[in-house]
């Protein structure tokens, strides 16, 4: 999911597109984050408590966070040079 966000962001060299991508990345984390949180409320506290349980809902998470950074980047390298951010 990671590369093909960033390959449909790089793929154009439109800023715009790259801004599309990257707020399809915003949701992805809040997503994540909702999903989580659900689980925790219907299921209980212990439906995450476990080794397995936390090292997947983490790397939901960090998955999400690295998505984000590399939208970031696409962003940057994205935008039109001389024009103010």
């Amino acid at each position: 999911m990671l590369y093909l966000i960033a390959a449909f962001a790089l793929a154009r060299p439109s800023h715009t597109a790259a801004q599309v991508a990257a707020a399809g990345t915003w949701l992805r984390l809040g997503a994540v984050v909702l999903i989580l949180a659900t689980i925790a409320v219907r299921l209980g506290g212990t439906a995450l408590v476990g080794a397995l349980q936390t090292a997947g809902a983490a790397l939901a998470v960090i998955d999400a966070l690295i998505a984000l950074s590399v939208m970031n980047v696409t962003l940057r390298r994205t935008r039109t040079p001389g024009i103010a951010a």
